[in-house]
């Protein structure tokens, strides 16, 4: 079982054979595609015999559109962008296409050897034990380091703390950090300064980035060599852990550590270039098919994304809850979708995809991107079935939903190798069809529709759900599945007085509650707020109707009054507010939390960066003035301001009740 690899002219891999860890180092060569007209490509060719160090060869490849005459050109990958500049130069930027360039140098030699990372026998196997150790050191000052944490147990700083993070390195496969405020890196280069003998050390900086219009902080990454070092901060990890890593690996082909860091997108942008490469399957290196024209009715017609309804606010009892599984990457696989299938106008052997669908797809051959997306949905339905059985098949299904979420964005992505946007467009006009066909056959089943998003229905009545659901799957050919059966599910209202799209909470019958959008499940409000509302579900756990929620109003506004009271003996910890700062200091204009919370990091001695999430206790909320010691207290008043919009949803939860009661007493008299 391959478990790691690195390198690019010289690849090393690591290869678990049996409880022992081999290392052996291959030579690697890269191979790249040019296509273009064969006058051009002859003049190429007398260009690269003059140089006397680039080989080549005369073939016929083909892409996922067909068959291409070209030129094989075999250089080492830290030549290879060199070569591709040459090439761009002689074509003048215009005359050649490139393909095979640009990937991933371990990911091509995997691709080209047919191994992969944590390959199993089965897909119940379990992943290898390999030696781990958790690291993080806790430090303000440059150089003033408080405290070390190994494997979840903490120490002061010693010569008897830094043997043992010696020792757990050199004993050690795989070392899973924290280095935050580059703190472990620091530590490092002191243990080292101080004689330690620890093996190479690359310590990278950390960096700010945006996406989906978002600014993120990625923390700087550590390289042990010999060693697999998995950043708590990423993502994967942090949602997943490291069977979840690993499965993105096997996935992807990427070795674990890159897997750890990149995003959804790139590893599964991997897995369709491993996929390609291993069928011979050419890619593109500049992406090139642009959206083709459109009139603006058109446009308008096929660009709108996924359906949603606008809610009612209130109380509802007795509410289904049905989610397609998989909506889009199941659409991709059962309709065929593929860049090279999908056609604008009717021909043989094509079918019109439904719905206010204008696009045609072939269905006399399986398309390339339908094909990679498929062993995904099969995998992550046998997660889904046995992931109760053991935690690790459930990290392995958390990453594959990451994974086939992100297949279906990356279709309308301009710089994603098989993406195409009429692909995208395809997509989520299907998606507007099926969801707006299940709300028919709930409605003919004796159901009312209360809201509905994207790939979700939340219907109301006495009908058959179960006959209702089968019908929705064999009409859409998507899998739908029942996902909860409320009690009662609340949707609160929002600024504009209309039901809140994605804020609600409900009892389910016999299975707790499901939260989405209160505090409780944000990380930038303190944790007195979440424990608030921890304590209002507990109450509300015990209502199993909208008159006992009236009942039990009393009880819950003494909850919110027992907060505001004691809110000076509270931890000094259930204060703390994590927040994102979104650019510089220099930058922000107005004296706000965010420019405190970024001056006191520079107090401290520390870079602050757009992106990076501080955590910090506000001493004056009215002059912005944060805590710099933990004898600093609160400003309680400003932490009031949090309890209270904590308790908003429960305020307006408590009046739906009381209304209902109301209009029933009247009802009845």
């Amino acid at each position: 079982m391959i478990v790691n690899a690195v390198g690019t002219d010289r690849i090393t891999l690591w290869n678990l054979n049996g409880k022992n860890i081999e290392k052996t180092v291959h030579r690697n060569n890269s191979e790249i595609f040019v296509s273009g007209d064969k006058y051009d490509l002859d003049f190429l060719s007398r260009q690269f015999d003059s140089s006397g160090w680039i080989r080549y060869s005369w073939l016929e490849s083909r892409d996922i559109y067909g068959n291409m005459p070209g030129m094989n050109v075999t250089v080492k990958p830290s030549q290879e962008r060199e070569l591709v500049r040459i090439i761009q130069y002689c074509g003048y930027g215009r005359k050649f296409s490139v393909f095979n360039a640009f990937i991933d140098p371990v990911l091509k030699f995997m691709a080209k050897e047919k191994l992969r990372f944590f390959d199993k026998k089965s897909l119940y196997d379990p992943d290898p034990q390999l030696p781990a150790m958790d690291i993080s050191v806790n430090g303000q000052k440059y150089g003033n380091f408080s405290g070390i944490t190994i494997n979840g147990s903490s120490e002061r700083v010693s010569l008897n703390a830094m043997e043992n993070v010696a020792s757990e390195i050199e004993n050690s496969t795989v070392i899973i950090y924290d280095n935050h405020n580059g703190n472990l890196s620091r530590f490092l280069r002191y243990m080292e300064n101080a004689g330690y003998a620890l093996p190479k050390i690359y310590s990278g900086r950390g960096g700010s980035y945006e996406s989906y219009g978002q600014i993120h902080y990625s923390e700087g990454r550590i390289r042990i060599n010999g060693k697999m070092c998995i950043s708590k901060s990423s993502m994967i990890y942090s949602e997943s852990g490291l069977e979840g890593v690993y499965e993105l690996s096997k996935i992807s082909s990427l070795n674990p550590e890159t897997a750890s860091i990149v995003t959804p997108g790139t590893a599964v942008s991997s897995m369709e270039i491993y996929r390609a490469l291993s069928l011979g399957i050419l890619v593109t290196a500049f992406k090139d098919d642009h959206e083709r024209e459109k009139s603006i009715e058109s446009l308008f017609n096929t660009d709108r994304g996924g359906f949603v309804l606008q809610p009612d606010p209130g109380i509802y009892e007795n509410i289904y809850e049905i989610d397609f599984s998989s909506m889009y990457p199941t659409i991709i696989v059962n309709y065929n979708l593929s860049p090279e299938t999908i056609k604008a106008s009717p021909g043989k052997n094509r079918i019109k995809l439904p719905g206010d669908n204008p696009y045609y797809v072939e269905r006399n051959w399986r398309g390339f991107l339908s094909s990679a997306i498929e062993p995904l949905l099969k995998e992550r339905l046998i997660y889904k079935t046995i992931k109760a059985m053991d935690r690790s098949y459930e990290n392995r299904d958390i990453a594959l939903k990451w994974l086939l979420v992100t297949s279906f964005g990356y279709t309308g992505y301009k710089n994603a190798r098989f993406g195409r946007i009429e692909l995208h467009e395809a997509i989520t006009s299907i998606g507007r069809w099926a969801l707006s066909r299940a709300m028919r056959i709930c409605e003919d089943e004796g159901f009312k529709v209360i809201h509905g998003i994207v790939d979700s229905l939340w219907v109301k009545g006495n009908g058959n759900i179960t006959h209702a659901i089968t019908r929705i799957r064999n009409e859409t050919m998507i899998n739908i599945v029942l996902d909860a059966h409320y009690e009662w599910l609340f949707v609160p209202p929002s600024k504009s007085g209309l039901g809140a799209l994605n804020r609600y909470f409900g009892l389910k019958k016999n299975s707790g509650f499901k939260v989405r959008g209160i505090d409780l499940r944000r990380s930038d409000v303190p944790e007195i707020s979440r424990k608030m509302q921890r304590e209002l579900l507990e109450i509300l756990s015990q209502c199993k109707t909208i008159p006992e929620i009236g009942e039990a109003s009393g009880r819950i506004t003494q909850v919110r009054d027992r907060y505001m009271s004691k809110l000076r003996l509270m931890e000094k910890d259930d204060f703390t507010l994590n927040i994102k700062p979104s650019r510089r200091l220099e930058d922000y204009r107005v004296e706000n939390i965010q420019k405190a919370a970024i001056r006191s990091v520079r107090n401290m001695g520390l870079d602050e960066n757009p992106g990076q999430r501080l955590e910090i206790i506000v001493k004056d909320g009215k002059r912005n003035i944060i805590a710099e010691t933990g004898e600093d207290n609160p400003d309680y008043s400003f932490y009031e301001k949090y309890i209270n919009r904590a308790f908003e949803p429960f305020q307006y939860l408590i009046s739906y009740a009381k209304k209902r009661e109301r209009v029933s007493l009247e009802d009845w008299f």
